[in-house]
């Protein structure tokens, strides 16, 4: 236990309902993340690539929602199945004239 008073902002607010929209690594390789903590992204966006050396497949994650970065793979390999990006997703978003990346 910390000595200190815990201090809390004085606005909160909780994102109920709202989905936690992991992307995976489909494949084994070296991953190169395209986003960044706290970014927005749309859907469709470019998340990260993943290229394998031996059998030289490269694949693109996108996203498949509007959200936000709150997680990020940042080990440089990666083995099918593990995490690369978790989005905190907003449900229907309007785009605004935005374009994946």
């Amino acid at each position: 236990m910390l000595p200190e008073k815990m201090v809390l902002l004085k606005y909160q607010f909780f994102l109920a309902g709202r989905d936690d929209l992991a992307a995976h690594a489909p494949i084994e390789g070296m991953l190169t993340q395209h986003v960044s903590l706290g970014q927005a992204i749309t859907k469709g966006e470019k998340l990260a690539t993943i290229v394998n050396p031996l059998t030289r497949e490269r694949l693109v994650i996108r996203s498949r929602e509007c959200g936000v970065v709150h997680d990020l793979n940042v080990h440089a390999k990666v083995d099918a199945g593990d995490d690369i990006v978790g989005l905190m997703g907003f449900g229907a978003c309007e785009q605004n004239g935005a374009t994946p990346r």
